[in-house]
C-alpha cells in the first residue's frame, strides 16, 4: 500500500496529459510566432536580422520599425487550432472507418467503403481548410470571400461539437 508504482494506468495517463498540454503550449506559442513573422527565436535568433520587417502603419502613420512584426488576430488564431484539432479528428475518424471498428460494424460491402471515402474526403477538407488558415492572417476585405471565410468557421465550430 502506498508503494510507487510507475506501470500504473494513473501514473502513465499523468504524465502522458501533462507532456501533451506541455506541447501544445510550445507548438502554439511557436505557431503564434511564425504567424507573426518571428523566425528563429531561441533556435537561430540571427535569421530575425535578415529577415526585413515592415513598418507598421496606425491610422495612417508608419510607427516604429522595432515594433514591425506582423500583428496576429486572435480570432484567427483561435480558429487555426480549430483547424488544427479538425484535421487531426478527421484523420481518427478515417481510421476507425477503415478498421472496422464497432461504430462501423453497421456497415457492410460498399456502404463500409462509402464511410471510408467521406471520412477521407473529411479529411482532405481539414486539410484543406488549415492550409487556408495558414496563409490567411485577417479576414480578406472583398466580398463575398469575407463572408466566406466566416461561413467555413462556423462549419467548423459546429462540426467539432
Amino acid at each position: 500500500a502506498g508503494r510507487f508504482d510507475p506501470e500504473s494506468k494513473g501514473w502513465v495517463y499523468t504524465t502522458y496529459l501533462i507532456g501533451s498540454i506541455n506541447f501544445f503550449i510550445a507548438s502554439s506559442m511557436m505557431l503564434y510566432m511564425w504567424k507573426g513573422e518571428q523566425y528563429g527565436l531561441g533556435f537561430i535568433p540571427s535569421i530575425n536580422r535578415l529577415v526585413p520587417l515592415r513598418p507598421v502603419t496606425s491610422g495612417g502613420r508608419v510607427e516604429d520599425s522595432s515594433k514591425g512584426y506582423r500583428k496576429v488576430s486572435v480570432v484567427h488564431f483561435f480558429f487555426l487550432q480549430t483547424y488544427i484539432a479538425l484535421t487531426g479528428a478527421s484523420f481518427i475518424d478515417f481510421c476507425f472507418a477503415t478498421q472496422r471498428f464497432s461504430v462501423y460494424s453497421k456497415y457492410h460491402g460498399f456502404a463500409h467503403f462509402h464511410e471510408a471515402i467521406a471520412s477521407l474526403m473529411g479529411v482532405f477538407m481539414a486539410v484543406g481548410l488549415l492550409f487556408m488558415a495558414s496563409i490567411l492572417h485577417h479576414t480578406p476585405r472583398i466580398h463575398p470571400f469575407d463572408k466566406l471565410l466566416w461561413w467555413a468557421n462556423g462549419y467548423v465550430f459546429v462540426k467539432l461539437i
